[in-house]
């Protein structure tokens, strides 16, 4: 509540505490919050929504980057909780905001944030379902980037195909095409995991589509948070937390994926066999020469 306090007297430029408050260390705050399950209950009682709507309306002069990219990031999240959902898909002006950041070039990260959180509200529409799953997909956070990466040479030089994120880095291609194609969705458990408003889309997106879900502890701080255990109750969980053990547990991992996902064969093309030229019949010469 002080937060909440403390934001709605930074909108209105008056002290809060005895002292004036950035509105994007406000706003940092208030996105912080919103990533407990908890808490979002509680920010969505106490009038979050509006706050966040009144943010993404200020003027360009009051608007800076940061505030910008947390307030998008506390929409992501409160975009998780039903009523939360609810209300913000109400709040036409700031959808409005959102479709406005995330086509715009001039920002960072903001454009991003701003598409994810479309996604979850489902103003970006989902597509049409593929019929055919082409890759292994690790769903992880930017945090253990560098150790999914030997996991996914280690996949790759085993024959299948990996998908390694949209080219252009846009938010809503990660989801169609990195999740709905694919064949099978590794979700790696980190600490950090439970935080991100991302990993959580992509997962819950991958539960949508019927996907089969692996999980794998890439790290030794991983822990079960209750968003995420009614999509993986009963599913065991492969460690890959030592890279030492890799040559033991890849193994496991491989057999998991069975031939899901795995790269097809090309046959090599039929080679058309010139046929032999006739042979000219010897007898049938020396008749003709008598």
């Amino acid at each position: 509540q002080k937060v909440m306090m403390a934001l709605d007297h930074a909108l209105n430029r008056k002290p809060f505490g005895g002292q004036y408050n950035s509105l994007w260390k406000v706003a940092m705050g208030l996105s912080q919050l919103s990533k407990s399950e908890t808490n979002k209950d509680i920010l969505v009682e106490n009038g979050a929504v509006p706050l966040l709507a009144r943010l993404l309306q200020l003027p360009a002069d009051r608007r800076s980057t940061l505030l910008v990219e947390h307030t998008c990031t506390a929409v992501w999240h409160l975009a998780f909780n039903g009523p939360g959902k609810a209300q913000l898909c109400g709040e036409t002006l700031l959808i409005d905001a959102l479709k406005d950041i995330a086509v715009d070039e001039g920002m960072s990260e903001a454009p991003q944030i701003a598409r994810g959180a479309l996604w979850q509200l489902g103003v970006i529409p989902r597509p049409p379902f593929f019929d055919t799953f082409v890759h292994i997909y690790f769903c992880h956070v930017p945090e253990c980037k560098e150790r999914v990466e030997e996991l996914a040479k280690h996949v790759e030089s085993n024959g299948y195909v990996v998908w390694n994120g949209s080219s252009s880095g846009n938010m809503d291609e990660e989801f169609t095409q990195g999740v709905c194609r694919c064949a099978v969705l590794c979700v790696c458990l980190t600490e950090n995991l439970y935080l991100s408003a991302k990993a959580r889309s992509e997962l819950l997106y991958a539960f949508e589509c019927n996907k089969p879900i692996l999980l794998l502890q890439v790290d030794n701080e991983g822990r079960e948070e209750c968003w995420l255990e009614p999509y993986v109750r009963n599913k065991k969980v492969l460690d890959f937390a030592d890279s030492y053990q890799d040559k033991l547990s890849i193994p496991g991992l491989l057999q998991a994926f069975g031939r899901q996902g795995r790269k097809e064969k090309v046959a090599p093309p039929k080679q058309s066999v010139p046929l032999p030229e006739p042979v000219a019949d010897p007898k049938a010469e020396e008749g003709a020469g008598g």
